[in-house]
C-alpha cells in the first residue's frame, strides 16, 4: 500500500492539484458505520476522500463507539481548509496530493498547512490507524 510522507512527496515531486469542496458527509453510513467524506471537484471530475469509518453502532449498547483518532481528524481538516464548522466546508477550495487511487492528503489554498492521513494516523494506535492508512 502506498503511503507518501512529506519526505517521500519532496522527493518523488507529486503534483499538487487544486479543487473545490462540493459536499461533504457525516454520520452513519450502510447501517451500522459512521463515517466521514469529502467530495472534490478538479474541474476535471469528482473526488473522494474520506469515507473512513470512524466507529460502529453498538446494537446491545444502543449507541455508537468511536476510536481515539475520529473528532480529531475532524478538527484537523476543519483547521487545514480554514474553517470553524463542519457546515462551511463546502464551497471552499484546497490542494491536494493523491498517489494512484486515492487522495492522500489535503492542504489549505494559499498557506503551506497540509493534513497528511497517514502521518496524522501515526499518532493514533489501533482501529483507526488501520484503516486511515488503508483507505
Amino acid at each position: 500500500m502506498d503511503r507518501f510522507t512529506a519526505t517521500e512527496t519532496a522527493k518523488t515531486e507529486i503534483p499538487i492539484k487544486n479543487a473545490r469542496i462540493v459536499s461533504t458527509h457525516l454520520g452513519p453510513s450502510h447501517g451500522t458505520a459512521f463515517t466521514f467524506s469529502l467530495e472534490l471537484d478538479n474541474g476535471h471530475g469528482t473526488r473522494n476522500v474520506g469515507n473512513l469509518d470512524m466507529g460502529s453502532y453498538n446494537k446491545p449498547m444502543e449507541r455508537y463507539e468511536g476510536w481515539s483518532g475520529a473528532i480529531p481528524i475532524l478538527i484537523e481538516i476543519m483547521k487545514v481548509v480554514g474553517v470553524e464548522s463542519w457546515e462551511d466546508l463546502p464551497g471552499k477550495y484546497i490542494r491536494y496530493k493523491e498517489s494512484p487511487g486515492r487522495v492522500y492528503a489535503i492542504g489549505h489554498i494559499i498557506k503551506n498547512n497540509w493534513l497528511e492521513f497517514g502521518e496524522f494516523a501515526c499518532k493514533y494506535s489501533g482501529d483507526i490507524r488501520r484503516k486511515l492508512v488503508q483507505s
